[in-house]
């Protein structure tokens, strides 16, 4: 009898070989175990994706973390991203002959968001800031039911300013690429949110407004068409949550969460600040 191969522990080596520096890919461990590669290839692959999120939070964070190869990181984030972008360059072409299309990944939470009417009652409204992005999806997934319409929505840990997903941050990256959202910066009149934290100034991302282009719109008009059809308190729920947490000053809306989450506030820089204003 064969000798079961256990692949949890095939790629927990893999992940600790890269992690410690070592110049390993997907394909050389493939070779490796050839009558496992098409379990495996996906396994590993999201495993490189976990990877390179985990990076983006070192760069956030300012903390020191072992000293990656830069080159791989670099390769490994580009494969993700093309990879992603493939999937999403067919949508594309799928918009041209479907109307509506279903619910499936989590960056389509972010199309809808930002397709959605907000305080101003207009369709496409755009959202100022990352930090707004990230907590108005931590209050999707808090205030509604909508999270389970997916198998994978964002997982939030505590972080400096309270819940947070680096995820979000690579399918705003990925969204802006492919072409669905644009940026345009933001005209101030008065002065923007000042913390008392070493808290990176991007993270804030006060003076950055995210709206969709037109293919944007079209994206979230047909998983917009998909919702209405299964259940119309689906965008009925976003418009809410857009509308009454989108408008409001930041240091509000982190007060807001802080106060009914407070689990999600364990690692806040800014705590008292906030609770305290």
């Amino acid at each position: 009898m064969k000798k079961k191969i256990d692949l949890d522990k095939i790629i927990d080596d893999f992940i600790t070989r890269l992690i410690n520096g070592e110049k390993i890919t997907v394909d050389e461990v493939l070779a490796q175990y050839p009558q496992y590669a098409k379990k495996l290839k996906p396994l590993l692959e999201i495993e490189l994706s976990l990877l390179a999120l985990g990076r983006q939070l070192k760069e956030l964070s300012n903390k020191e973390f072992p000293a990656y190869d830069q080159e791989i990181w670099q390769k490994l984030e580009k494969t993700i991203l093309d990879k992603e972008l493939k999937k999403l360059k067919k949508i594309s072409q799928t918009l041209k002959v479907k109307s509506q299309l279903p619910l499936r990944y989590p960056y389509e939470f972010i199309l809808l968001l930002l397709y959605v009417k907000g305080y101003r009652s207009q369709v496409a409204e755009g959202i100022r800031g990352i930090t707004r992005i990230i907590k108005t999806l931590f209050l999707v997934a808090k205030l509604t039911t909508l999270p389970k319409l997916l198998k994978n929505y964002y997982k939030f840990v505590p972080y400096k300013l309270g819940p947070f997903d680096p995820k979000i941050y690579q399918d705003l990256k990925l969204l802006q690429s492919a072409g669905f959202i644009t940026t345009q910066k933001y005209k101030y009149s008065k002065s923007p949110l000042k913390l008392k934290s070493e808290i990176n100034s991007n993270y804030l991302d006060e003076g950055t407004i995210y709206k969709l282009t037109s293919d944007g719109v079209k994206y979230a008009q047909a998983l917009a068409q998909w919702c209405e059809k299964k259940d119309p308190e689906i965008l009925l729920n976003l418009r809410r949550i857009k509308a009454n947490f989108t408008r409001a000053p930041l240091k509000k809306l982190l007060k807001y969460i802080y106060e009914h989450y407070p689990e999600y506030t364990t690692e806040s820089e800014v705590l008292k600040q906030i609770l305290n204003s």
